[in-house]
């Protein structure tokens, strides 16, 4: 019985000090948000002083954050929402039928989830351009929407392995066409791991930093870029802990989206992520 006790101790133990030292550099952004910018070089965790709300507002006023929050939201919601539906569609005709090939297939969509994006880039950049579609939001939602599709695909592999492919005759046998198999029997089941794959590619799409900083303009300027310019100037200004406010914002969303679906995360990665 002491063995047991000491065992499981040391287990958590072990465990909080590994979730603080994950969660100490976010804890250091937030504190260091609400400093002065005189208090940044001071050496001390925790303001000296009153804590300074006011960096948030000029964060989001000087900076016009709520713009580049819509178009952030915008670019990564709608490349999602794409890309899991064709994951969906995808998926469904990989793994619940039978022609030849699909395994090529396969391995060429997890080959794509390799590939750098800086190996495309010069070739996406040519393309867009000559279909006139760089510089608008087309040319981000493309490239997202791409970069969602083989991680969508994989998450769904190994949880289409494990369903009975007799949900899909059944279905068949009611007259039901592959669309409403994939829409009235499939989708419902795959909630969990359509909310896994919602969350590591959203997640993906928001904080995505290079092609936003060369496809679009200010216009249509993600968070991302729109962070690292606040960096830049906040810099040169000395008011440190403004830009720390801004990143502070710039993850809110991500943390709203996980704690929305978290109760789908484990299960999803269980029955998706994992099997197979």
């Amino acid at each position: 019985m002491q063995r047991i006790g000491f065992m499981t101790v040391s287990k958590h133990i072990i465990l909080t000090a590994t979730s603080f030292a994950f969660a100490a550099p976010l804890l250091w952004v937030v504190v260091t948000s609400f400093k002065a910018p005189q208090e940044y070089y001071n050496g001390r965790i925790f303001p000296s002083g009153a804590w300074q709300f006011s960096n948030y507002l000029e964060a989001v006023v000087q900076y016009d954050l709520v713009h580049f929050y819509a178009n952030s939201l915008l670019m990564a919601s709608a490349a999602v929402f794409i890309g899991l539906i064709l994951s969906l569609l995808c998926a469904y005709a990989l793994f619940r039928l039978r022609f030849r090939f699909k395994n090529v297939m396969f391995v060429s969509l997890v080959v794509l989830m390799m590939l750098p994006p800086q190996l495309t880039l010069i070739a996406q950049f040519l393309l867009f351009q000559k279909s006139q579609i760089l510089y608008t939001p087309f040319a981000l939602i493309l490239p997202y929407t791409l970069g969602v599709l083989p991680l969508g695909v994989f998450i769904l592999r190994g949880f289409f392995n494990e369903l009975p492919i007799d949900l899909d005759h059944a279905a068949r046998m009611d007259g039901a066409t592959n669309l409403q198999i994939i829409f009235l029997v499939l989708l419902p089941l795959s909630m969990p791991v359509l909310a896994t794959a919602c969350i590591l590619t959203f997640i993906q799409t928001w904080n995505e930093f290079l092609l936003a900083s060369i496809f679009v303009r200010e216009d249509w300027a993600t968070l991302p870029v729109a962070i690292a310019r606040i960096n830049t100037v906040a810099t040169v200004e000395g008011n440190q802990p403004m830009k720390f406010a801004a990143v502070v914002l710039s993850f809110l969303p991500l943390l709203a989206v996980f704690l929305f679906m978290q109760r789908y995360f484990v299960k999803g990665l269980a029955s998706g992520g994992v099997k197979g």
